[in-house]
């Protein structure tokens, strides 16, 4: 492992949405900072100078709340969008299968002065095959920026005989298969978040549902499970559609609906997971479900109505890190000195 010199690390997450900054001194957490500023803003601005204050307020916020230099900063590890092309700085993906100590040893590691006076090392994403795509092969492929590091965290706490498919719930849900030698063989990426937010607010079903998301502590699994079946019969735009119907004749409150809809958005995930030469799986495979509730919940269900998976687990992180910061200190202590 590389040597600290003064204990001080900082974790950098940029999605497509957000920016996610933590301090770490000695391994324990001392500071955060949160920035609605993603890949998206530099692509509609056809410039990262926003994304690149974001961050810089970010290294300013955390050093100044701790009293710390740059000079004091071992390190700044980055993941995420932030490594492509809308990013700080584009790097190249692994193609699988690639392994965890292949992550911590290919590590971009470049300064950019007008961001910030110490090296940022960035954590490259994973792609599924280095094959050329054409119009036979392309459902097969699919790529992963910072779903892999969030991965790592897991694997590191996570003990599974035979491999497993890591599901990571959000706007863009992951689906990670990992093999008996703890390699990332694979990704697939479902829309199915974004198609929930088109839905509840972008649809004539906005004001039957009040652009309202399920709160965790309104998930209802019957609702859900309708949603789940009506799009597996007749398809998703039909489903949706009843929705209305629901709303309008059958008594469905604005919470109801939301559950239904819920149901509706993720039922094609099953259907992805059992088809798509993206991700071969079997029915034996351990299928273990992350993120937060009630999405959790709700893909566990699904899974299980479907009735094709055998196997299907929850995992929850224990405590308010996210997954990429766990994931990316894992990595820096696998990497050897240089």
């Amino acid at each position: 492992m590389e040597q600290l010199r003064n204990g001080n690390l900082i974790t950098l997450d940029t999605g497509t949405t957000n920016t996610r900054m933590i301090l770490w001194q000695n391994g324990e957490e001392k500071g955060t900072y949160k920035a609605e500023v993603g890949v998206r803003d530099t692509s509609i601005d056809g410039s990262n100078a926003r994304l690149k204050e974001a961050i810089r307020a970010g290294f300013a916020q955390l050093l100044g709340n701790a009293g710390l230099q740059p000079a004091d900063v071992d390190a700044v590890l980055a993941s995420g969008m932030i490594t492509s092309e809308v990013g700080l700085k584009e790097v190249p993906h692994l193609a699988a299968p690639v392994s965890v100590q292949d992550l911590a040893e290919n590590m971009t590691t470049v300064l950019i002065e007008d961001v910030f006076p110490v090296p940022i090392s960035f954590i490259p994403g994973v792609k599924n095959t280095a094959s050329p795509v054409n119009t036979g092969n392309f459902e097969a492929m699919d790529i992963m920026r910072g779903e892999e590091t969030e991965a790592v965290c897991i694997l590191s706490q996570l003990q599974t005989e035979n491999g497993c498919v890591v599901v990571l719930p959000g706007s863009h849900s992951k689906f990670v298969h990992i093999n008996e030698k703890n390699e990332i063989t694979g990704c697939l990426t479902s829309l199915a978040g974004e198609l929930l937010s088109v839905l509840t607010c972008n649809t004539i079903l906005a004001d039957s549902v009040q652009k309202h998301f399920t709160a965790p502590e309104e998930y209802d699994p019957e609702k859900v499970r309708l949603g789940f079946e009506t799009a597996r019969d007749v398809g998703v735009a039909r489903a949706a559609f009843s929705g209305r119907i629901l709303s309008r004749f059958a008594g469905f409150t604005a919470a109801d609906l939301s559950n239904y809809l819920l149901g509706v958005a993720l039922s094609g995930d099953a259907q992805a997971l059992r088809n798509s030469s993206a991700l071969p799986t079997t029915p034996e495979t351990t299928i273990v479900v992350c993120g937060k509730e009630p999405l959790r919940s709700a893909l566990m269900d699904i899974l299980r109505w479907d009735g094709h998976y055998t196997d299907i687990r929850a995992f929850d992180l224990q405590d308010a890190v996210p997954l990429s910061a766990r994931g990316a200190l894992h990595l820096y202590s696998l990497r050897k000195e240089k």
